[in-house]
């Protein structure tokens, strides 16, 4: 059956910040680039505007329905005009992300056997589940589950990073796919860390010596809040010896890491010596505040820095594809549940590491999530111990920076293979409906 646009709607009701509509909104972008016309006639349902208009501006807060990017954009809760609209043109696909569920006029109108009876097939309500690297993705991928009428049928669409689920969205600004700007710097020595005056150690190599050493070296910090002080101690340690861009998005992190960076500015200022240039090397780098960037222009951003400590499933994905060393922040969960996902996420990494590299990773994000902190179970067996020393861990990250670059790029490259989750979705639909 050959499907018009509007037969397809996608349902997101924003939970976790910007992070749920910033997939839907992806999506819509790259299901709109396989679909006729630019995916012109598309509809979205959206409980949250004010978000989305964050992401992509030019979309109208106060409009119960609207045409945005050629889309039909309708807000969660304008049941009358929705009732309308769809009672006219009822969807054939529902792509229900995250378990949003529905709204009551839309079910409604699913459920409305004397509608029912009007369809010329049933209903298709896929559920695009979060992203995780847990092995039941694979085993959860196109399972069908039940609804209420046989007219109305209801199945589970993973994305993943293996080739048993939909994968990742793939679009033209992901760097491995449009260019080889993302290819690592040739490796320097990776030494062990030596010692600073003060006691300390920094990277004995730092990134980038043998190429583009004139470029600043760049960090994002993007993350849930946290005690930064051993993060920023070490960045500050790194900006001794190398010229350092410190990117703080808007957000959750950038009181808490923009107070622990103060802490590092007072005391380089108050050890330089009388005589010492203030703006010379005893002066760190001012932090860049960024301003709330929309979509194209954040994944640009992120794309170009050197490192990064990231949040959110769309730029955890952004940042799995980007080719970069990273740190993830998972959302915090009860019981430290999340230490499960970062594991799993942890355990597709590893074949493209040495082992000893991957052990550097390994510890950092689980001492980053918590892991040493709560006494879990990986405290004795993944996780550093109650000695870990996360400041030198992280400076010890940086001094292999080159090998450790070349390991996120071939495990960006793996994922690639896996194909993308818009195309692997649109042949979905087809074979379905």
């Amino acid at each position: 059956m050959k499907l018009n646009n509007s037969d397809i709607t996608l349902l997101c009701k924003v939970v976790d910040n910007y992070g749920d509509i910033g997939v839907v909104f992806r999506l819509a972008k790259a299901l709109s680039a396989l679909l006729p016309d630019g995916g012109a006639g598309l509809r979205l349902i959206v409980d949250n505007l004010e978000a989305f208009a964050q992401l992509s501006p030019g979309v109208d807060v106060k409009k119960p329905i609207q045409k945005h990017c050629g889309w039909t954009v309708c807000q969660w809760d304008a049941a009358d005009e929705g009732r309308k609209m769809y009672a006219e043109t009822p969807p054939l696909v529902i792509l229900e992300c995250f378990a949003c569920g529905r709204p009551e006029w839309l079910d409604d109108i699913l459920f409305d056997k004397s509608l029912q009876a009007l369809r010329p097939k049933p209903v298709q309500i896929i559920n695009l589940e979060y992203l995780t690297a847990e092995p039941y993705a694979d085993e959860f991928h196109k399972l069908q589950s039940l609804t209420r009428s046989a007219q109305v049928r209801k199945v589970n669409f993973m994305p993943g990073f293996t080739d048993k689920t939909g994968g990742l969205i793939l679009d033209g600004e992901v760097p491995v796919l449009r260019d080889s700007s993302c290819e690592p710097r040739r490796p320097t020595s990776t030494g062990e860390t030596g010692a600073t005056g003060n006691g300390a150690s920094k990277p004995s190599s730092i990134p980038g010596d043998s190429a583009n050493a004139d470029k600043p070296f760049t960090f994002l910090i993007f993350s849930y809040e946290r005690d930064f002080s051993t993060i920023a101690d070490a960045l500050a340690a790194f900006a001794t010896n190398r010229d350092t861009r410190i990117l703080v998005a808007a957000g959750k992190a950038d009181a808490p890491f923009s107070a622990a960076w103060k802490v590092c500015a007072d005391r380089a200022h108050s050890s330089a010596t009388p005589n010492e240039n203030p703006t010379g090397n005893a002066a760190l780098p001012e932090l860049e505040k960024l301003p709330f960037l929309p979509q194209e222009e954040w994944d640009k951003m992120l794309y170009s820095v050197d490192f990064l400590f990231i949040r959110g499933e769309d730029s955890l994905s952004r940042a799995c594809l980007s080719g970069k060393p990273f740190v993830w922040h998972a959302y915090p969960q009860s019981e430290m549940y999340h230490l499960v996902k970062v594991q799993a996420l942890l355990d597709r990494m590893e074949p493209f590491f040495s082992a000893e590299n991957f052990r550097l990773i390994r510890d950092y994000w689980l001492w980053y999530n918590g892991a040493q902190a709560q006494n879990t179970t990986y405290g004795t067996t993944n996780s550093p111990n109650s000695t870990y020393d996360s400041r030198n861990a992280l400076l010890k990250i940086l001094s292999h920076y080159d090998e450790i670059h070349e390991s996120f790029l071939a495990f960006s490259k793996n994922l690639i293979k896996n194909g993308n989750l818009a195309e692997h979705l649109m042949t979905f639909i087809e074979e379905i409906v």
